[in-house]
């Protein structure tokens, strides 16, 4: 919380190349899901932007199909700003987990917490009755949450700030916008979410 930092952060935050020295896995992975969100989900369709609506099909139909190359689409593309904003925050802040813990940690994390994501969706597929009737919500929940859970065990809060004049640390920040990117979409967000937890760092 308030204290001095580990000696392995400090030094992860040391002499730079710019904030993503250190962290090219989530330097791809935010830059992937950032051009996906922005190019293909269906508010950028909706603003007459180049999109293919891909993003929306129910993930299971799209893997019944063959159709891979639409399901990881499908698994980076956030549907709305407000997600890839909160989304994207929890993933950029797991750079400093990366910095620390290596490039394959981090890179294990996001894949197998996707991994279980898409299982978990496929596998509540038409079922649960109207809850996961069309599937969960698509996005990189499950890396982001997964990625949000790693920082919150391997880094202590950097800053201290005000918010409508509450103080926050960065930490407490983080979780309030995983609360919002869970909850942003009711049962489809929610049940897309907690898949990517279980997966930290040890």
């Amino acid at each position: 919380s308030g204290g001095t930092l580990d000696a392995e952060v400090v030094y992860a935050r040391g002499p730079s190349g710019g904030p993503f020295a250190g962290a090219p896995v989530v330097k791809v992975l935010l830059l992937a899901v950032v051009v996906a969100s922005l190019t293909f989900a269906p508010e950028a369709t909706h603003r007459g932007q180049r999109g293919s609506g891909h993003a929306t099909l129910h993930l299971s139909d799209l893997i019944k199909r063959g159709d891979w190359a639409s399901a990881v689409l499908s698994l980076l593309t956030f549907a709305s700003t407000g997600e890839l904003v909160m989304g994207g925050m929890l993933i950029f802040r797991a750079r400093e987990v990366e910095k620390v813990k290596g490039s394959q940690t981090l890179g294990s994390i996001a894949l197998f917490s996707t991994l279980f994501q898409a299982a978990a969706s496929v596998a509540l597929a038409g079922r649960g009755g109207k809850l996961f009737a069309r599937g969960f919500a698509t996005g990189p929940y499950g890396a982001a949450l997964a990625l949000a859970v790693s920082s919150a065990f391997s880094t202590p809060s950097f800053a201290t700030f005000s918010v409508f004049g509450v103080p926050l640390t960065s930490k407490a920040f983080s979780a309030l916008a995983a609360a919002h990117l869970v909850l942003s979409r009711g049962a489809a967000s929610l049940a897309a979410g907690p898949p990517g937890p279980p997966f930290r760092p040890a």
